[in-house]
């Protein structure tokens, strides 16, 4: 029972051992290179699974040995071992060297776990210089001469090109019109006029200032007769009613079936003081002149008419007449002959283009 025991731990300690073991090997691809060929250095570390690695890193030029160059470093290959117990981690350096000797590569040293390990292998690797015959220089071929590629793409081509295809796209264009017998048209939009609230809305922010710049009777008056004005043309174009030849009392009769009573009292009041400054020659004050322009301002807002307010403009078709539209086919036929002669002497051009790139 107790050599059975001593086998079992042996063996555990065996494995345990085993699992921690490192073992480092170098590997050239090859041994025997001429100057400034590269050569493959494989470096293969055998650890345990949770052991941590660390690879020399070489950066390009540096030197193994004295003579022999790093070209580049390899990434590092990770393959799993013993059910992921273990692990085999390789990398690649590509070495190189331009002076013909026989070197002898130290054994690469890799860290892990913060303890460094020597490579088992001590590698050899020759280098031989090209052999040149300096006696029969003669025997040697001369350089050639520089060859041109047989085709050089010229950008301005791809731009000629364009052209030829928008001068091809007039041509279709041009053609389909002249073969449809439909007449000439065209489409004329007429901008809607002003609506009467806005018209009026404007001329009432340019009367706005005059309220406190009116100080003398002259200039009272004229605020009044202006603001009547802008309300008698807005009643013209909203209601159709002719109010600028109209007296106060006639305006409030003709529109009282179209005014409310609210609208009735602003327009009377607006324009009752109106007549006793125009006539009456009574003297107002700012309160006064600035109550009868929100007076009116409240009254344009009141009776503004929305579908008014928003206009449509007016599309119409014009038909040309016949001895016109004789003149714009005559047009256009000379158009098409033109840019069919544009077309066949620039397609004639581009051939001759490309043929002389081609040769």
């Amino acid at each position: 029972m107790g050599r059975v025991v001593a086998l079992f731990l042996a063996g555990l300690s065996w494995g345990m051992e085993a699992e921690g073991q490192v073992i480092v090997d170098n590997e050239l691809d090859r041994a025997d290179i001429l100057i400034g060929e590269q050569v493959k250095l494989s470096t293969r570390v055998t650890v345990g699974s949770k052991q941590t690695v660390k690879f020399p890193n070489y950066n390009q030029a540096d030197t193994l040995i004295t003579g022999v160059e790093v070209v580049r470093t390899g990434d590092i290959d990770t393959v799993q071992l013993n059910d992921g117990q273990r692990m085999q981690l390789e990398r690649d350096y590509y070495i190189t060297s331009f002076d013909s000797a026989l070197y002898s590569l130290p054994p690469m040293e890799v860290e892990v776990d913060g303890k460094t390990y020597q490579a088992r292998q001590t590698l050899g690797l020759k280098v031989g210089s090209v052999p040149v015959d300096t006696v029969h220089v003669d025997q040697f071929e001369p350089p050639f001469a520089v060859v041109d590629a047989p085709f050089v793409w010229r950008g301005h081509l791809l731009g000629k090109t364009i052209v030829l295809w928008l001068l091809a796209i007039v041509i279709f264009a041009i053609a389909i019109r002249l073969s449809s017998r439909k007449p000439v048209r065209r489409k004329v939009v007429i901008k809607p006029p002003t609506p009467p609230c806005k018209k009026a809305t404007i001329k009432m922010e340019r009367l706005r200032p005059l309220i406190e710049q009116a100080t003398s009777d002259m200039e009272n008056k004229q605020f009044f007769i202006q603001l009547t004005d802008i309300l008698r043309l807005y009643l013209k174009e909203r209601y159709g009613f002719n109010a600028q030849e109209s007296t106060t009392q006639e305006i409030i009769d003709g529109l009282e079936a179209q005014l409310d009573p609210t609208a009735q009292r602003q327009l009377q009041e607006v324009f009752s003081t109106a007549d006793f400054v125009k006539f009456a020659k009574h003297t107002t004050n700012d309160m006064e002149r600035r109550r009868c322009f929100d007076t009116a301002a409240d009254f344009l807002q009141s009776t503004r008419d929305e579908v008014m307010e928003q206009p449509q403009p007016i599309v119409n078709i014009v038909t040309f007449s016949d001895a016109r539209q004789h003149k714009i086919r005559v047009v256009l036929w000379c158009l098409l002959g033109v840019a069919f002669i544009g077309c066949a002497f620039w397609f004639v051009w581009m051939v001759i283009e490309i043929w002389k790139t081609f040769l």
